[in-house]
């Protein structure tokens, strides 16, 4: 009983400490399918008590991840898969194309990662955390393989390719 105690007073003092936790993006992968649909890989770190805090507060992370998601983007978003070091979701209607003599056109919207930071907010959790949305590498690839890469950015610009 005496190491149950310790151990809530410990988490408690660690989780009352403003930004004492970051989550950390550290790769993102999207992937335009001929239909315009973003099949999106997003890697990122979380330390031991953020796992913990994020499991504990949502017992089903991807429903979670799904909702936030769609009100940021302003559509439906799939979640596939989502884990501790990684999610998978996908995007419907993400890039727009063109079809045409000279090829198809795909368009992909600028996306300010920024913006999902607030939605934390609305979790027990979200006071603690310190996110940081901007992947070391984020990658653009179009259906015929043309593949646009980025470091180190807070956004995704809008990007038209021929294909």
């Amino acid at each position: 009983m005496r190491w149950l105690l310790l151990f809530a007073a410990v988490l408690a003092a660690l989780l009352v400490v403003p930004g004492a936790l970051a989550f950390e993006a550290t790769t993102l992968d999207v992937t335009i399918t001929p239909s315009g649909a973003a099949e999106v890989v997003m890697t990122y770190d979380l330390n031991l008590l953020e796992r913990f805090g994020v499991y504990a507060a949502i017992a089903a992370p991807g429903p979670a991840l799904e909702k936030a998601l769609g009100a940021v983007a302003g559509r439906k978003v799939r979640v596939r898969e989502v884990g501790p070091d990684g999610a998978r979701f996908v995007v419907p209607k993400f890039a727009t194309v063109a079809h045409g003599r000279d090829g198809t056109v795909y368009t992909t919207p600028a996306v300010d990662f920024r913006v999902f930071g607030p939605s934390l907010d609305r979790y027990w959790f979200g006071r603690f955390v310190s996110p940081d949305f901007s992947p070391a590498v984020t990658t653009l690839t179009f259906p015929d393989g043309h593949r646009e890469q980025f470091d180190d950015r807070t956004d995704l610009p809008a990007v038209t390719h021929r294909a």
